[in-house]
């Protein structure tokens, strides 16, 4: 075969054939190709390392995470198990028990649970585990059938709050898992497969929890000011507001008045209790509602809510106090004069469940309250008679 000549940058003959130098250029350009895809796939993995919560080098398997906790000063309710129709607590820790005839769901536990994309997320389940009992013991088929639906027969929904699973198919034992309060009662059936005719059922209620307080004054009709003078009666109002549920607690409330202090802690402008001391008098708030639940707003009422008035004579601090609390009234615009409080405790079968405190400000209306004389000086206290 001949073979083919071609010179270097120096001149200097080299020899070899053409098809050589071609399959030589080709097997370069094929190992850089996959060189660089090499490459390319370590640096992948390079920023999926650093940028997943789940790591490549862990065979992106979600590792196991700590149960989630609330932020410091986050209040939280306590959890609750569901209880039988005797008022017995049901255990959620994976113990079998009998079937009851009815649970109540107190509260919805917080569980956590993995994400297919890397993180956390929080899903509420309480799971109870139920055994059904067949009879007689030596029946030949024993295995039943778990199933969901509302006391009304629909099933539409259902399965959002409470879903039913067999530790096998057809098994008497199953896990009951309440995933969040409900406004329907719903009823779990077992049935028996070798007689249809033969069923057992659990009735499922939640028991609703307070959410807020709603808090108001009436004395007849709607109120928007305190009127000092004006006689009228004023009633606290409390209207607990409950969370989803079937059945509601009992519900308990005790009422507490508070002297507005809004604002900053030395502002007439903003806090009422500061405005009355900036005026001379040394205020010390007293309960108005310690025994009862109303108060006749007479002339005299803002003496009602201070237990700081010396009234022994000569030393009657009334007059004083009273030009104070009208100069305090004038002077605070940006806060609240006087609040209204109230606390609901929920309570079911003995156990106490949560308690919620709301209120309402209001400002009081001083135009009818005169302001005192509380000292008498003369220009000269000499008197001078005729010689």
């Amino acid at each position: 075969m001949a073979k083919n000549y071609y010179y270097n940058k120096g001149n200097t003959k080299r020899g070899g054939t053409a098809s050589a130098r071609r399959d030589n250029t080709f097997t370069w350009k094929i190992v850089s190709l996959v060189l660089a895809i090499i490459l390319m796939a370590f640096t992948v993995l390079a920023v999926f390392e650093l940028a997943t919560p789940y790591k490549p080098s862990h065979g992106f398997k979600p590792q196991v995470q700590a149960p989630a906790t609330p932020d410091e000063g986050e209040e939280t309710e306590p959890f609750l198990p569901p209880i039988d129709e005797n008022g017995e607590e049901l255990k959620t820790d994976g113990t079998a028990q009998a079937m009851p005839a009815r649970m109540v769901f107190r509260s919805v536990a917080r569980n956590m649970s993995e994400t297919s994309e890397g993180g956390v997320s929080t899903q509420a389940g309480t799971s109870v585990t139920l055994t059904a009992t067949i009879t007689p013991a030596d029946a030949d088929n024993k295995k039943v059938d778990w199933s969901v639906k509302y006391e009304d027969g629909s099933t539409v929904g259902a399965a959002a709050y409470i879903q039913v699973s067999p530790v096998s198919d057809g098994a008497l034992t199953a896990t009951v898992t309440n995933y969040a309060a409900f406004s329907k009662r719903i009823i779990i059936t077992v049935t028996s497969r070798d007689n249809p005719s033969v069923s057992a059922s659990c009735t499922c209620d939640f028991l609703a929890q307070i959410s807020s307080v709603n808090v108001s004054l009436t004395n007849g009709g709607t109120v928007n000011k305190i009127v000092i003078g004006d006689g009228k009666t004023y009633t606290v109002n409390a209207t607990p507001v409950l969370s989803a549920g079937t059945i509601s607690p009992t519900t308990t409330i005790t009422y507490k008045s508070e002297i507005g202090q809004d604002g900053g802690a030395n502002d007439p402008s903003t806090n009422f209790h500061y405005a009355i001391v900036n005026n001379g008098f040394p205020m010390i708030a007293k309960d108005v509602f310690a025994d009862k639940n109303s108060f006749v707003c007479t002339s005299d009422f803002p003496t009602q809510i201070t237990s700081s008035i010396i009234v022994m004579p000569p030393l009657d601090q009334t007059p004083t106090y009273l030009n104070a609390f009208k100069k305090a009234v004038a002077a605070c615009t940006g806060g609240n004069h006087f609040y209204v409080c109230a606390t609901v405790t929920a309570t079911y079968n003995g156990t106490e469940l949560n308690t919620v405190t709301g209120k309402k400000g209001y400002k009081f209306d001083a135009a009818a309250m005169k302001t005192s004389v509380t000292g008498l000086t003369l220009g000269d206290d000499t008197l001078m008679f005729g010689v």
